[in-house]
Formats: structure tokens, C-alpha cells, sequence
């Protein structure tokens, strides 16, 4: 998740045309969705690691499917005369990568301690 922060950040799109190139950043649109996202998702995972609980793992998932969502929805809609950026391609992969630690976290067997 401290990728898709990270991403959220950064370029996510890059325009070149007649000699000029121009990045468009991810705050400027919806970085701003996932940057949240993220930050909830990493907030649910860890507090599902500390209580050992499922509810939390089953957040990250929902919260990690939309930052993924989020992220290949504007990477798939871009026009021909623009390129994805790396704050982009960032966001997707920590969108996946937290979708398969919150499965993973649902599935997990509980020790608990007596």
C-alpha cells in the first residue's frame, strides 16, 4: 500500500507532442481516490494483523479492489497520444498486491494465544 501511496503521487500520465512532453500528475485527478484508499487499506490490514480478526482483512480487500479498479480503469481509458506514467503502473500493482494480502489475511489461520 505504501506503493500505491507513493504512486498516487507521481506521473500518471505522459503527453508528448511536437517536441514537448508533459506529465500529468496523479493529485490533479484520481490520485487524490486512491491515495486514500491506500492509506485505509494499509490502516485495516495492519489493525487485522494486530486484533487477528477477519472483518479488517475483508476492508483491505474492498479497498484494494478499488484502487486497482481505480487504476486500470485510467490506464485502460487513455487516448492514443498519451502514455501511463510510473505513479500509474505504481498504483495498480500496490492495488493488486493489497487485494492478495487481504485475501490472504481472510484465509489465514487465527492462532491464538491462552
Amino acid at each position: 500500500m505504501l506503493l500505491g501511496m507513493l504512486g498516487s503521487v507521481l506521473p500518471w500520465v505522459t503527453v508528448s507532442a511536437f517536441g514537448y512532453s508533459r506529465s500529468a500528475w496523479g493529485l490533479h485527478g484520481d490520485g487524490i481516490i486512491t491515495l486514500v484508499t491506500t492509506l485505509f487499506a494499509l490502516g485495516f490490514f495492519v489493525m487485522g494483523i494486530i486484533n487477528r480478526a477477519k472483518w479488517p482483512f475483508i476492508v483491505t480487500v474492498v479497498l484494494a479492489l478499488i484502487t486497482a479498479a481505480v487504476g486500470i480503469y485510467d490506464a485502460v481509458n487513455l487516448s492514443g497520444w498519451a502514455s501511463v506514467g510510473i505513479g500509474l503502473i505504481l498504483v495498480i500493482i500496490a492495488g493488486l498486491l493489497g487485494l492478495a494480502a487481504g485475501i490472504t489475511g481472510i484465509v489465514a489461520p487465527r492462532l491464538y494465544k491462552r
